[in-house]
């Protein structure tokens, strides 16, 4: 038996580690919600419109509350109140009879949006994969008038549609809300004051989805999923270190992700309610659980323990990802299996971009364990597998004649991006990689900003400004010239109604994993009197080498 084998079969034994004191920790280090009013601002219609996004406009009709306070509704009337920004919170109004006589019940069906498309197809037939609950509706009575109405249920809107089924006469609305809710203020850090008025503006919904989605953990959407996954939590710890400092949120996502790995797997993402819990596995994310840690520890100088309480099970998921998933040093993800996620595209071939990604990862893991002083019997298996897998995949994968790495025949975005932040192409041969797959039309472009954003750190490693600049633009340009005001989950110019959930009412507007521009624009930006190498700051910052 070699010394890799041997440490495999030892890994496999469940382990002994405090999931009981660690989930102790996370609770300890549950933060109190800031909260604050967000009044509907306006009366507006929602209308087909062939020129807008997903073909639905908003026109502004009347500022409130003043047109409420002379407006009469009964049974089929409707209201479409906007507010001033997408919030999170609970909604709330005051409902009276407009005669001061109520004999009934009022009877309403509320639909709140974060886009004015949700509006426009709220009753079309349900195509989705997943549960159709995460669609956002309240049917309810309202029994004495005249009264406030609370909804209990947390939302994610920056639209509410208010449909009257059934009233005891006329009815009047007033003080339409949104109590909203957030473990960050309601002020938002200031904007980089070199950044021009659009790249400000980005900043400033980058900020905005990150502060809607900081609840007790952070969420991945305020609207849909609300758990802790951890490939937004990587984007949410480079977004903590840049801007607010609220390290404490990011120590307790560690620990709640690996208190609740009982059985020694990290999985993909956990929940907190009604009691910590782990939910569904995703493999690549669990490697990737090693460089938040080693991030994170690194952003707060090794200060506060964690990286040394959880090197060993982060460790532990390499031991298994070794006997689980390589077979002669190369990855071989199950045929159809949904638990690698790379990206939103069932197309892709997964097999080299998750075998960088287990390299980057490694060396996240070696780096922390050389600044924690880990014993070198510790160190030497990951040593040996991130050489290991970075040579085979190099060889398996890397076609010099092309310029680009290919997997299993296809050319993707994904795969040359993970190779490139890997290391196991050189910054020349990725700045080549990546001009050779603009030329390329059958290349597999990334789905969701998630994998932009690792496209860009890729950019950033090879110290390409320009085409990250220009991938910035593209996407965070484009939603805002489309009327966000927070980062959307999913982003196609080219398919509006994309989703990968196979209906776009689920499709998430307020996605923490599409707020990493942020980061961008405030590590990688020039400043006055920069000595050009600004890029090398902003990789030095996320641990990755220099260009020369």
């Amino acid at each position: 038996m070699n010394h890799i084998d041997g440490i495999k079969k030892t890994a496999m034994k469940q382990l002994e580690y405090p999931f009981a004191q660690w989930l102790e920790r996370a609770e300890a280090l549950k933060p109190a919600l800031h909260r604050w009013e967000t009044p509907a601002a306006w009366l507006v219609e929602v209308h087909p419109d062939v020129a807008a996004w997903q073909n639905a406009a908003v026109r502004r009709l009347s500022p409130l509350p003043a047109a409420l306070a002379r407006m009469r509704f009964r049974k089929g009337d409707v209201l479409v109140a906007e507010f001033p920004e997408t919030a999170v919170g609970r909604l709330h109004f005051r409902l009276r009879a407009a005669d001061n006589y109520g004999d009934s019940p009022a009877w309403l069906r509320l639909t709140p949006a974060e886009l004015p498309a949700e509006l426009l197809h709220r009753d079309d037939a349900y195509t989705g994969v997943l549960n159709p609950a995460w669609l956002p509706e309240e049917i309810i009575h309202v029994d004495d008038l005249p009264c406030e109405v609370r909804l209990p249920r947390r939302y994610s809107c920056r639209y509410l549609r208010i449909e009257v089924l059934g009233s005891p006469g006329e009815i009047i609305f007033s003080e339409i809300s949104i109590t909203s809710e957030s473990s960050l203020p309601e002020a938002l850090p200031a904007s980089p004051p070199e950044l021009p008025p659009q790249e400000r503006e980005i900043d400033r919904i980058c900020l905005r989805t990150i502060r809607n989605c900081m609840q007790t953990v952070r969420e991945d959407g305020a609207k849909r999923d609300r758990r802790l996954w951890i490939g937004d939590l990587r984007i949410a710890n480079l977004l903590v270190h840049c801007t607010n400092h609220r390290y404490d949120l990011i120590e307790r996502a560690l620990y709640l992700l690996a208190g609740t790995a009982t059985d020694g797997d990290i999985l993909g993402c956990a929940f907190e309610r009604p009691t910590p819990r782990a939910g569904c596995r995703m493999h690549d994310y669990a490697l990737l659980f090693s460089a938040v840690l080693e991030e994170y520890s690194r952003f707060t100088d090794h200060a506060t323990g964690v990286g040394h309480a959880l090197f060993g099970i982060a460790a532990e998921q390499f031991h298994r990802a070794a006997q689980r998933w390589f077979v002669g040093d190369l990855a071989r993800i199950p045929a159809g299996s949904w638990d690698f996620f790379i990206d939103h595209d069932s197309r892709l071939e997964k097999d080299a971009a998750f075998q960088a990604l287990a390299v980057f990862s490694l060396q996240a893991l070696l780096r922390l364990g050389a600044a924690l002083g880990r014993p070198e019997e510790e160190l030497r298996p990951l040593r040996e597998w991130r050489d290991r897998w970075s040579a085979a995949a190099r060889l398996h994968y890397y076609d010099p004649a092309a310029g680009v790495a290919v997997c299993h025949g296809q050319v993707s975005y994904a795969s040359n991006a993970w190779m490139i932040l890997a290391g196991i192409l050189t910054p020349a041969e990725g700045q080549t990689a990546l001009r050779k797959l603009e030329a390329m039309p059958e290349a597999l472009r990334p789905r969701t900003p998630y994998l932009l954003f690792t496209l860009m750190e890729a950019c950033a490693l090879c110290g390409d400004r320009a085409r990250l600049q220009a991938l910035l633009l593209e996407c965070w340009g484009g939603m805002l010239r489309r009327g966000a005001d927070v980062c959307w989950e999913v982003y196609a110019p080219e398919e509006p109604f994309f989703s990968p959930y196979q209906d776009f009412r689920l499709n998430s507007a307020c996605h923490v994993w599409s707020a990493g521009a942020a980061w961008f624009l405030r590590m990688g930006r020039p400043q006055q009197a920069d000595d050009g190498r600004c890029f090398e700051k902003a990789r030095s910052a996320a641990g990755l080498p220099e260009t020369s």
